[in-house]
């Protein structure tokens, strides 16, 4: 949001409305600063916080191509996706 200023006030504002100063936002209150929590989706959605899967195991033997890089792998091979790739 530091990129954003006119977004980082928006939310301040409402915040400031709805919660106040010394308040604090519940998720149950969540219907009450939409815009907030719709800020806070799209950031969950651009970059999320948990950058890895959980792990996957190959059942079958699979290849694919990398840059003209021909990958073997084998049955029971163990990977981890990064899960930031799968927004691209």
């Amino acid at each position: 949001m530091s990129a954003h200023k006119d977004i980082q006030e928006k939310v301040y504002q409402e915040l400031m409305e709805v919660v106040g100063k010394d308040g604090r936002a519940r998720y149950d209150e969540r219907d009450k600063i939409p815009y907030t929590f719709a800020v806070l989706m799209e950031a969950q959605r651009y970059a999320s916080n948990a950058p890895f899967s959980g792990n996957r195991m190959y059942v079958s033997k699979l290849w694919f191509y990398i840059f003209a890089l021909h990958i073997d792998l084998d049955n029971g091979f163990d990977s981890v996706a990064k899960m930031g790739s799968k927004n691209l």
